[in-house]
């Protein structure tokens, strides 16, 4: 890509106020992808701006030092390796997003661009992403970045996504096919005990103890055998007033229900510029 013409986004600071906005679809979507790329990806998305036209355009870069810090890595020295071993695994990795007529498979990522000797990455989303992650009007879900950095899982991750989406209405069942399928495991766990035991309750115990979401689960039985989990009592806890008082600080009176997304736009306004 020309220089010239280049866009690039560069990773805000207080990253962590950003906010990660996808199409319940994308939510929804079926992949498996490691925890750091999951963690790179969630800041990716962070930082599309909502007016933006041509997130395939664009390079989205990853500052290692800063990104270390949003997820409170001690060592360091090695990060950038694992990024370029993550942005392989989003270049590479199918994720495959049901329709209204079937579904579409494609990448995370176009291209990634290694830089020598600096400290920072840049990322291209797929362009088939596009309609997932712009100019969302509804059938859509947004947390603050931070609710996540700190899960230790993969399936933490995702689980936090599926549940987030059904806070308004307070429970979700989903089968047990869709949910092995959509976290990328559709082969493993035939019992349900293993499934329980490796997957639901180290997710629910890293969901509730690090983020403001709370909920409970149980299986639900065809005869002997587990079908379907109910996940019920799903809430978020309101975040301490200090916190919302320490994002909205110098800003004018808006409606809360705005607040966080011109937070959002304003921060990342600053943070675009010419490649």
């Amino acid at each position: 890509m020309n220089k010239l013409n280049r866009i690039t986004v560069a990773m805000p600071r207080n990253a962590e106020n950003s906010f990660v906005v996808q199409a319940n679809p994308l939510i929804e979507a079926r992949y498996k992808l490691p925890l750091l790329a999951q963690q790179i990806l969630r800041v990716l998305i962070s930082m599309i701006q909502p007016s933006c036209v041509d997130i395939e355009k664009r390079f989205y870069q990853i500052d290692v030092s800063e990104f270390g810090k949003l997820i409170k890595r001690k060592e360091t020295s090695n990060l950038k390796d694992e990024i370029v071993g993550a942005a392989k695994n989003l270049l590479k990795t199918p994720i495959f997003i049901k329709t209204t007529d079937g579904f579409i498979e494609t990448r995370w990522i176009q291209a990634y661009h290694y830089h020598d000797n600096v400290g920072y990455i840049d990322f291209m989303f797929s362009a088939p992403l596009k309609p997932f992650l712009i100019e969302l009007r509804k059938r859509f879900t947004q947390y603050r970045l931070d609710s996540v950095c700190q899960l230790s899982s993969q399936y933490s991750i995702r689980l936090y996504e599926l549940l987030r989406q059904y806070c308004d209405i307070g429970s979700r069942i989903i089968q047990m096919h869709e949910i092995k399928a959509m976290l990328g495991i559709r082969d493993m766990y035939e019992d349900y005990r293993g499934f329980r035991r490796n997957i639901l309750l180290p997710a629910h115990r890293d969901i509730t103890t690090k983020t403001n979401l709370k909920y409970n689960w149980r299986p639900i039985k065809t005869g002997r055998k587990v079908t379907a989990i109910e996940f019920y009592d799903i809430v978020m806890e309101k975040e301490p007033e200090e916190k919302l008082d320490d994002l909205t600080e110098g800003l004018p009176h808006v409606p809360a229900g705005d607040i966080r997304l011109l937070i959002k736009t304003i921060a990342e306004m600053k943070d675009i510029r010419p490649g």
